[in-house]
């Protein structure tokens, strides 16, 4: 079971895709040590003067991933992303989940150097939707992507850890400086330890 902060859904608006991630994880077998950081909000942004990421999820020996959740029918058109629930066009998932990333990364590495060399990266979440492309694209991976028929398999678990293990393997092939095959994996010691610098008592 995961270790989720707060260990209870406490924003009453909470969409139903990021409940049902919340409660998939904090029930999942095989997730002893993970960490997640449910609806973590940015006074640092990127682009905005302030903003928020669905959850942050630490899995011990693997990396840091930074998770949008979407769970309405969506398309992109002429670059703009829209939603069948009619919410306001936006940048997309993809964008919001790297720029959340990026944000906090920063600091982060400021705050504690063991911090620095971690593997962090950005993935989408579709409970119940099938995303499909109909044609190819070069904005994001599609290993990126969680959609309703990895979300709903018994291997949950391991979706994450395979997103995870194909991004150090993308991170390794294009000789980022900063990537090491060991120090960029938290041991469950760090990975606490990142959840307190991020969410603190």
């Amino acid at each position: 079971m995961t270790k989720m902060i707060p260990s209870t859904i406490v924003k009453t608006k909470t969409p139903s895709g990021e409940r049902n991630l919340y409660k998939k994880l904090q029930m999942a077998k095989g997730t002893e040590g993970w960490i997640a950081l449910h609806s973590f909000d940015l006074v640092r942004h990127e682009t905005k003067a302030e903003s928020e990421i669905d959850m942050i999820l630490i899995i011990p020996d693997a990396g840091v991933l930074f998770i949008e959740v979407k769970d309405v029918g969506m398309s992109r058109k002429g670059g703009t992303w829209h939603y069948a629930d009619n919410r306001r066009p936006d940048a997309g998932p993809f964008v919001q989940a790297r720029e959340a990333m990026h944000s906090i990364r920063e600091d982060l590495s400021k705050l504690n150097p063991e911090f620095a060399k971690l593997l962090y990266f950005s993935a989408v979440v579709t409970p119940s939707i099938d995303f499909r492309l109909t044609t190819q694209t070069f904005e994001w991976h599609d290993w990126q992507v969680l959609d309703k028929v990895k979300f709903n398999s018994v291997d949950f678990p391991l979706s994450f850890r395979s997103l995870l293990e194909k991004a150090h393997q993308h991170i390794s092939s294009v000789g980022k400086k900063w990537y090491d095959r060991t120090l960029s994996r938290p041991n469950q010691m760090l990975a606490e330890k990142l959840a307190e610098a991020l969410r603190p008592n």
